[in-house]
């Protein structure tokens, strides 16, 4: 296992002084809160358009 400490001090002199920017993410479906409540089918179409959307912005950042 190689030492954590030398490994974080490599990663730090590499990425010293450049900016990181966050990935861009697309729109995300609304959690429809009394819906999903109430109706397990609601709540399974909710995760799966979720789902997709997390997919596709997956697909984009390759």
């Amino acid at each position: 296992m190689p030492d954590l400490g030398q490994v974080f001090q490599q990663l730090a002199a590499k990425h010293t002084g450049r900016r990181i920017t966050p990935p861009v993410i697309g729109s995300r479906p609304s959690l429809d809160w009394a819906a999903c409540l109430t109706s397990s089918a609601a709540a399974t179409q909710f995760r799966e358009a979720y789902l997709k959307a997390f997919e596709a912005d997956a697909r984009a950042a390759k």
